[in-house]
């Protein structure tokens, strides 16, 4: 096949495994390439695992988030023009998993209709309301035979909501008939709605009559692009079809009744946090994507959208929040024996520093689940100091672009108290790379993260500049973050790259001035970005939340830092400004771009 060029390693890694398994069959495919003949080799897995585990809990989060990919993992092997890529990626140490060639829509019914139907699979914390199983499934064919005729396969339909459980009924009903689901928050400006309807094509809104208003405005000129806009509320009227088959016939009929569409077809665009430009909307196949789950993180965001649809997999009844309310989160907690709970950072920091936690008795909780930014050892150290009945601390990674989470700390039993993200889930490669060079980086050496999987977005709708720049040749994703791995194979995130400050040639990540800042007792919030100085090039300047009545000083926060870090890390106290709040998204990430717009109002700097 090689000629008489020497085999790379990946080509001797490869033909090993073939003559190990010469069972696998092998087909022309006829996909467009560069250059090259491209052959298919079926049930191949990215790798030959070091070793298997039996964890069943692992495999199910896996398959949540790869059933938006495709249904098998397939390698691609150009075996004439092209040089195979000379690359040592790290793999996870359970092994990949099989993903299975269904739609999401097939993979979360046919889950449901294996609990008894009466199994209580969702409750509004706002109504009161509760929905079974079986309520479930007769909701979401109702839904779907409501919108047969009017919405078809490819159509983009948006859904703006708030979180309701009728937001994931009418994305499982959206999704039967082939059409694809761009989930949009409610709590934006007409102008951002706009921008997000254009960028997405849509050509239905399904939203609330609370935000209807809105989405009429939002939509005054777009009237050439949307044919229509569907009032939620109206769902919840609709009759449901009580003949007295089972769920399972039910959905079964369903199944064959929709099929239109297959594993590789374009199910979700799920819009990114937009915090390094304006947001784009990731585009994710159907194959990427007896506890209580607190379902109060936006449906609308990759972390709540897989949060509400693994719990519904898994059979745990979901409690939703329609709006993030920190003394209602503390009721429903105490109310619902909450044992895992899954936050962001600044629920965390709320958790350890707000004084209504003591009032409610929150000591069920036993897990905490830290995702969309991260946490840094001190601040875990506050959490199991202060609350002795939490027996571990869970951090994770990942990104919509990658269809949710790729690392994370369990089961690996990796020591999160180092900071770790954790390590690589199954189906995922991941590599570190220079930010200057593109030069693969070994172990302990800071650079960018680099992932690939089949669960991966194929990418920016509408956007192939972004895409080119996310995506390179060999399938690897760009994910713009700084971070390192151990020799024990633990990740560890610093920080954005667009987010580094360069002081002196220098890079210092914000995320460790920040961790700094959070363990001031006096200090309940703080957010750091770099400007522009003449001297330095750029210089840290810090946004501080002080606890109210707390006399702390700048030139008291500035003293202490510097006895801690490097002098090209030190705050100047003319570059500490106090401030009521920190802006954030509602996943939590902060929003630097306002902090260095507020930067300009500032009168003492």
């Amino acid at each position: 096949l090689n000629g008489d060029k020497p085999f790379t390693s990946v080509e001797k890694l490869f033909v090993a495994v073939v003559i190990n398994n010469c069972d696998w069959s092998f087909e022309k495919c006829d996909t467009p390439t560069r250059s090259g003949r491209w052959f298919r080799v079926h049930n191949v897995l990215r790798f030959i695992s070091v070793c298997q585990f039996s964890l069943r809990n692992v495999h199910e989060a896996a398959a949540i988030c790869q059933i938006f990919a495709y249904s098998e993992t397939l390698l691609y092997c150009a075996l004439d023009n092209r040089e195979l890529e000379e690359t040592m990626p790290i793999y996870s140490t359970i092994g990949d998993v099989k993903i299975e060639e269904l739609t999401l829509h097939e993979y979360v019914l046919n889950a449901v209709v294996h609990y008894d139907e009466q199994t209580l699979l969702c409750i509004d914390s706002e109504t009161g309301k509760s929905y079974t199983c079986r309520d479930v499934i007769l909701i979401v064919q109702a839904i779907a035979m409501w919108l047969d005729g009017k919405v078809k396969k490819g159509d983009v339909v948006v859904i703006c909501s708030s979180n309701t459980p009728y937001f994931m009924f009418t994305l499982l009903a959206v999704l039967l008939h082939g059409a694809v689901v761009s989930a949009v928050s409610a709590t934006l400006t007409s102008r951002e709605m706009s921008y997000q309807f254009k960028e997405c094509q849509c050509k239905f809104v399904v939203t609330e009559s609370e935000n209807k208003n809105n989405v009429l405005k939002a939509c005054e000129h777009l009237s050439d692009q949307i044919e229509h806009i569907f009032d939620m509320d109206d769902f919840s009227n609709l009759l449901l079809n009580e003949d007295g088959r089972s769920a399972e016939t039910v959905v079964r009929e369903l199944l064959v009744n929709f099929r239109f569409v297959t594993a590789n077809d374009l199910a979700m665009m799920m819009f990114s946090s937009g915090t390094t430009g304006y947001p784009k909307a990731v585009m994710l196949t159907h194959c990427n994507q007896n506890k209580v789950i607190l379902g109060y993180l936006p449906f609308y965001h990759i972390y709540g959208n897989v949060l509400f649809l693994l719990g519904i997999v898994s059979g745990c009844k979901i409690v939703t929040m329609e709006h993030f309310k920190f003394e209602i989160f503390l009721q429903l907690i105490e109310k619902f024996k909450i044992e895992n709970l899954f936050v962001v950072p600044p629920v965390l920091v709320m958790l350890l520093k707000h004084s209504n936690v003591d009032k409610h008795d929150i000591s069920s909780v036993k897990k905490i689940i830290v995702g969309a930014a991260p946490i840094g050892k001190d601040l875990f150290d506050e959490v199991t100091k202060k609350f002795t009945h939490i027996k571990s601390v869970v951090q994770g990674y990942g990104m919509t672009e990658v269809s949710g989470v790729s690392h994370i700390t369990e089961p690996f039993s990796v020591k999160v108290q180092k900071g770790s993200c954790g390590r690589l889930l199954p189906n995922y490669e991941c590599k570190i790379i220079d930010i200057e060079s593109g030069e693969e980086l070994p172990a302990g050496k800071s650079g960018e993260i680099c992932l690939r999987s089949p669960t991966c977005t194929i990418g920016y709708f509408g956007n192939s500049a972004a895409t080119e720049q996310l995506i390179d040749k060999n399938g690897w994703i760009h994910t713009g973050d700084i971070g390192y791995y151990d020799e024990d194979g633990d990740f560890f995130i610093q920080d954005r790259i667009k987010e580094m400050i360069k002081v002196k040639g220098f890079q210092l990540c914000p995320a460790e001035l920040e961790e700094l800042l959070l363990s001031f007792p006096d200090i309940t919030d703080a957010a750091v970005v770099g400007i522009p100085d003449t001297y330095c090039g750029e210089v840290p300047f810090a946004f501080v939340v002080k606890k109210p009545n707390s006399a702390i000083s700048a030139l008291e926060i500035a003293k202490n830092i510097e006895k801690q870090v490097a002098s090209y890390k030190h705050l100047a106290e003319k570059h500490i400004a106090f401030v009521e709040s920190i802006p954030k998204a509602s996943t939590g990430k902060i929003l630097r771009r306002k902090l260095r717009e507020l930067i300009q109002f500032q009168p003492k700097i």
